[in-house]
């Protein structure tokens, strides 16, 4: 299995452990425990995405590692803002 492959299975794992975790205690009090990681879910898919866009910039340069780079950069900024979507709709 490929690095990036590992990577996005365990950023994948992760997103859904959390995410079931705070299903199971979002009815505790007003707002979840969801809403305490909306903001840091947010700041990482920007970082996410302003990582991607700065890859993209360097891909003319050296094209074949920067491409599997931004790629998988991508993938994980996906990943990241689904998982900040969801938090958003628990924390509602």
């Amino acid at each position: 299995m490929r690095v990036t492959s590992r990577i996005a299975l365990g950023t994948m794992t992760a997103l859904t452990l959390a995410g079931q975790v705070l299903a199971d205690k979002a009815g505790h009090n007003e707002h979840g425990q969801a809403a305490k990681f909306v903001e840091p879910a947010g700041i990482l898919t920007l970082t996410l995405l302003i990582l991607t866009a700065a890859t993209a910039m360097f891909i003319r340069r050296k094209r074949r590692p920067m491409l599997s780079v931004h790629k998988m950069l991508g993938a994980l900024a996906v990943l990241a803002a689904l998982g900040h979507a969801a938090l958003v709709m628990l924390a509602e």
